[in-house]
């Protein structure tokens, strides 16, 4: 039996509605690998740390996994689209240099966000202007700071690894045609080059992609 008494404590106001989804079983699909990367964001936040420190069986234990991830993926992980023109940078290139510093980005609305995403956070990558498409999930490895590109110090980057490719891009056709995307920054905002992206948004995309 799962032992979740000391993890009420902390989770405070939102226990309820954790322990509600914590018996969810209708998961977003998501494909393994990307799964196993979400996993090495949990031991960086107390609460799960206190959650795992919890002895289950390892017969219920890919159940829970899952089950936990979902909650990583609801309360603490955000979602992110950057653009890349892919003839200045592709995700090609980007998978084979492995990590890229996400620098340039000279728009303070795409700037604020660069300075909201945390380490582990899953970014979409988009070809821009050429294709048009989400081509692969990278993820956020190193947290905000000064653009080493200019002295200007109102500039930040962020570090990304690549993490996995759609098995199909999706394209900006596709997604203004899914009414549950009718909402995405990548729409209205279309001039932003990093834009947020909601978990709901993140799923679709993903299925639609797989």
């Amino acid at each position: 039996m799962l032992n979740l008494v000391p993890a009420r404590a902390l989770l405070g106001p939102k226990w309820a509605a954790l322990l509600k989804c914590a018996n969810h079983r209708s998961l977003p699909p998501i494909s393994g690998r990307l799964w196993a990367d979400l996993v090495k964001k949990i031991p960086r936040n107390a609460i799960i740390s206190n959650i795992l420190s919890c002895k289950i069986s390892s017969k219920s234990r890919p159940l829970y996994l899952r089950q936990l991830l979902y909650l990583v993926k609801t309360y603490i992980m955000n979602y992110w689209l950057v653009k890349s023109e892919p003839h200045k940078y592709s995700w090609e290139q980007f998978n084979k240099d492995g990590r890229a510093v996400w620098d340039g980005v000279r728009n303070f609305a795409a700037r604020n966000n660069l300075r909201a995403m945390k380490e582990g956070d899953l970014v979409f990558f988009y070809h821009s202007n050429e294709g048009k498409d989400v081509v692969g999930i990278a993820k956020v490895i190193k947290e905000s700071y000064q653009d080493p590109t200019t002295d200007d110090t109102n500039w930040l980057v962020v570090d990304l690894v690549p993490v996995e490719a759609l098995k199909k891009s999706v394209t900006l056709a596709q997604i203004k045609a899914e009414p549950a995307l009718k909402d995405i920054q990548l729409v209205k905002l279309g001039r932003l080059s990093v834009s947020a992206v909601k978990r709901e948004e993140f799923d679709k995309i993903v299925e639609m992609g797989s």
